[in-house]
């Protein structure tokens, strides 16, 4: 039955609202015929399960939450990504229990790079997984239900899946610290469409899939990320978190950058930049790579979704009121233990995709991580399987929206991404 009536189901509506408040606002789904809800965003509440997210062709496609009410199953919920009714994508799965999976899915199983968290004492799950198995030592130790097929009000469960016990040895979570920025919205600029997005999929991939501690997550969105924010957590906040020479420390920057006309200098823009100061104004990224630097790290890896072209992510000006602006290309050396991808080259556009509702460049970057970059099936991915992927994928995207986005690397294509 299609209904939106049921007080309970408040608090799963809030909670995906969270979810997808910085995607682009889609209709809600009206009527009763499930088969034409398309491109839309609606509630299904079943006696199996509830539903809420994003809807197409009659199935869940997109974004979205389901948790399951039927008696054997009652209190498991996942959210994240669905393709065809199907998990399919980077998502969470939470047992009543308290355990949970967190990582990749395809066609309803977990299928990519993920971390499966225990709750007593045993060490996390984390690596490649393939169709439902881990692919370290397997064994039955808890039971996950599949997602469901919805083609019409009947209910279809997929097979169960069977739950891994640890390796004999111990396995830990190396030491990282993470910090992530994403802004959407500016005071002054044209939006960085979907960039609150790119970070909202990071936070969760390095915290739920690669299982960094919350308190080693730094992540700051919009108006959240002023200058003096960015400022503070390269300063103060990433220091207190790295031991010299043992952490691993990760950064991604989502939204505008520019060069500048008077020193050829490159800037991450904050939310409350003005264009016209951007030394006052702006984060330097030589500036930026220096406090790096002082931090002693063992290896800092920097995400950068961003141009410097002095376009917004539909080719449009930053500016609505300026005209197109021509930069002199500048290059920053990086320190040795620094490496840095970057969403295109030169003078090219970082695109976002209303498909997606993500930069494309972040899109495919969260989904090499979590391990469809690993073309040698060896459970790591190296920088240049990483950026071989991204220059396949995000390219051929940008081609279909009649654009070039040429994803570089500065870097060591044999050193993993993560330890």
């Amino acid at each position: 039955m299609i209904r939106f009536s049921r007080m309970w189901l408040v608090s799963l509506c809030l909670a995906f609202v969270s979810l997808a408040s910085a995607q682009e606002t889609l209709p809600t789904c009206r009527g009763t015929d499930l088969s034409r809800w398309h491109s839309c965003r609606g509630v299904l509440d079943e006696a199996e399960f509830s539903y809420a997210g994003d809807f197409r062709n009659g199935k869940f496609e997109g974004r979205g939450i389901i948790e399951f009410t039927g008696e054997k199953y009652q209190g498991d919920y996942y959210q994240g990504e669905f393709k065809s009714g199907l998990k399919h994508g980077f998502g969470v799965y939470f047992f009543s229990n308290g355990e949970k999976y967190a990582g990749h899915y395809v066609n309803g199983m977990r299928h990519g790079f993920g971390t499966y968290t225990f709750t007593n004492g045993r060490a996390p799950l984390s690596g490649v997984w393939s169709n439902n198995q881990w692919t370290g030592k397997a064994s039955p130790v808890s039971e996950e239900r599949a997602e469901q097929k919805k083609n019409s009000k009947s209910l279809t469960i997929e097979s169960t899946a069977s739950e891994m016990k640890p390796r004999g040895n111990s396995m830990t979570t190396p030491d990282m610290a993470v910090l992530i920025i994403g802004i959407e919205t500016y005071q002054g600029l044209n939006k960085a469409l979907y960039a609150a997005n790119d970070a909202n999929l990071f936070h969760d991939l390095m915290r739920d899939g690669m299982g960094v501690p919350t308190e080693n997550i730094k992540l700051l969105t919009n108006n959240k990320a002023t200058r003096s924010d960015i400022l503070s957590a390269l300063k103060f906040w990433l220091p207190a978190q790295v031991k010299a020479g043992k952490t691993h420390v990760y950064i991604l920057f989502s939204g505008h950058g520019l060069t500048s006309d008077e020193d050829a200098q490159k800037y991450w823009l904050p939310f409350d930049v003005n264009k016209e100061l951007l030394a006052e104004t702006a984060v330097s990224e030589k500036w930026a790579l220096a406090e790096l630097q002082k931090l002693q790290a063992k290896s800092i890896t920097i995400f950068l979704d961003s141009c410097y072209s002095g376009l917004a992510r539909k080719g449009e000006s930053l500016d609505p009121q300026a005209r197109g602006i021509q930069f002199k290309s500048a290059l920053t050396p990086l320190p040795s233990n620094v490496t840095m991808i970057s969403a295109s080259a030169a003078n090219q556009t970082a695109l976002a995709s209303d498909d997606f509702k993500q930069g494309i460049f972040s899109y495919f970057l969260v989904r090499g991580l979590a391990g469809q970059a690993d073309t040698d099936g060896n459970q790591r991915v190296t920088l240049g399987e990483l950026i071989d992927y991204l220059s396949q994928r995000v390219d051929k995207k940008a081609m279909s929206m009649n654009r070039r986005q040429q994803p570089q690397l500065m870097g060591d294509r044999q050193k993993a991404v993560f330890p």
